[in-house]
Formats: C-alpha cells, sequence, structure tokens
C-alpha cells in the first residue's frame, strides 16, 4: 500500500480527497472519526497539534500511532504512518486473513485493490525492486524477517523477508 498511496514517501502531496502523509490517511481516520469536527470524507478540520497529539488520538478513537517510540504519532513519519497502516488494516479484517477486505476498507476502489496486491506479488516473486534514495535495494539477500508490534501476518519467505502473496 505504501508504494501505491505515496510510491515509497517521494509524494506526500495532500490527496484532492485531503488525505496526508506517508501513507495518505484522512485526518478523521487518522485522529479518530469521534472529533467534532469529522463528517463527509473525514477530512475535518484537526489541526497539526492535533494529529500529533496521542491524547487526542485516545480520545476519539484514531488510527495514529508512535511507530518510532518518539512519543509522536506524525502521519508524514514513515514508521508512524506504516504501523498506522497496519493497525487499521488488522482492524479492518487483514488479522483474520481477509486482506483484499481490508485493502477496499482502506481504499474503495477495486482498482487500488488490484495495484496494491499486484506490488505485493510483485515484491514476493522478486519482479520488482525497490531503490531509496540512499542506493539500498529492498528485498535485499541480507535483509532479515519483516515483523511488527503485530505479529507478523505473512508466512512466505522471499530473500529472508517475511512477506507474501494474499492466501499464503
Amino acid at each position: 500500500a505504501h508504494r501505491v498511496e505515496t510510491v515509497f514517501s517521494t509524494n506526500m502531496s495532500e490527496s484532492s480527497a485531503g488525505a496526508i502523509g506517508a501513507m495518505q490517511f484522512m485526518p478523521c481516520t487518522w485522529v479518530g472519526w469521534g472529533h467534532p469536527t469529522c463528517r463527509g470524507l473525514g477530512k475535518g478540520d484537526i489541526s497539526e497539534s492535533e494529529l500529533k497529539d496521542p491524547a487526542v488520538i485516545a480520545r476519539y478513537g484514531g488510527y495514529g500511532t508512535d511507530g518510532d517510540g518518539d512519543g509522536i504519532p506524525d502521519p508524514w513519519n514513515n514508521h508512524d504512518a506504516i504501523i498506522s497502516a497496519a493497525k487499521y488494516l488488522a482492524a479492518n479484517g487483514a488479522a483474520s486473513g481477509k486482506i483484499e477486505k481490508a485493502l477496499f476498507q482502506y481504499n474503495n476502489s477495486q482498482q487500488y485493490v488490484d495495484e496494491v496486491l499486484a506490488f505485493a506479488n510483485d515484491y514476493v516473486e522478486g519482479g520488482t525492486q525497490v531503490v531509496s534514495a540512499e542506493g539500498s535495494v529492498w528485498p535485499s539477500p541480507q535483509a532479515t524477517i519483516v515483523t511488527s508490534g503485530f505479529k507478523m501476518r505473512w508466512g512466505k519467505q522471499h530473500a529472508g523477508v517475511g512477506i507474501a502473496a494474499p492466501g499464503d
């Protein structure tokens, strides 16, 4: 999803719908739909200080998470946004193996789901590599198993990285 949303954070401009950050969260999904300004598509009238306040997120039931341990759940921070996306996807079906359902909930488009799954399959099969700005390549033979605090959800191993195609 990170590849499809922002091409691995190389394009983090706000979407036309108002989605923000590395994983293109709607502000109301990040902070929580209980926020008094949340309605419609979920742009809301949420200040940056509220977006990054764990107490505000807890109060309104959002998915924003501090993934790097600095105390700030920041939608523009890759660690925070990716862990938050995993949390959102897990809560919307991925934790029980319903990957397509979860992805459709993340972005209500079958084309989006198909694109994310196609990239995931390419990575699993080794047909696509990611080259970062620093020049490192992923997946690499030296990589270790990728997990999160939510546990590893992908069973198939490729180049030492814990990822898999749907159904594995």
